[in-house]
């Protein structure tokens, strides 16, 4: 009797890799994802700390940098993944699990120069299909983001006073365009 080896989907080879981190999982392939650049570390470390921290003083919801989410068909690697308090599971000791399997509350992308801006919007798109309420897309050549909620509709933002969109749990958060991109000017007056 012969053994036709059984094919793996792309997300089961993906799932089966021992070091995943640059790698989504879509539309029936697996995507390498090119690595992280300076300007895009600093949005990722600006907005991290623009955030998480109202979010844990109020204990709603946590902020995550470079999280691999696996949900429905794909996994897709957040830039920033926020999930409120009550979409986070634990274990049996209350120590929050290691991975996720739903889609994170609010997304953040920020596109890097080498990648498709229609693959990072599809991404968010998918997401918002599947419970996410608010995602982002931050293009840090052009100085501006990409919008949408619920709805699905995306909106650009690049006027620097426009302060940006954020989900209902996390309306007390106030930050512009502005704020979002100074960080990298910032960061380069601090290296010289």
């Amino acid at each position: 009797m012969v053994h036709t080896p059984v094919k793996q989907s792309a997300l089961e080879q993906l799932l089966d890799l021992p070091d995943a981190n640059a790698i989504e999982s879509s539309n029936g392939r697996l995507v390498p994802l090119p690595i992280p650049q300076v300007h895009r570390s600093i949005i990722q470390r600006q907005l991290l700390f623009a955030i998480d921290p109202l979010l844990n003083e109020l204990d709603i919801a946590q902020a995550f940098p470079s999280l691999h989410c696996t949900f429905g068909d794909r996994s897709i690697i957040a830039d920033i993944a926020v999930f409120e308090d009550v979409n986070i599971a634990t274990d049996a000791l209350g120590n929050i699990e290691d991975t996720f399997a739903i889609s994170p509350d609010w997304i953040v992308q920020i596109l890097p120069p080498t990648r498709s801006i229609t693959t990072a919007l599809k991404n968010i798109n998918y997401c918002l299909a599947h419970g996410t309420q608010m995602g982002w897309l931050i293009d840090p050549i052009e100085r501006c983001v990409f919008t949408s909620g619920a709805e699905r509709t995306f909106e650009l933002i690049e006027d620097p006073a426009t302060i940006l969109p954020v989900p209902l749990f996390a309306a007390s958060i106030e930050l512009t365009i502005s704020q979002l991109f100074g960080a990298i000017a910032k960061s380069y007056r601090k290296s010289t």
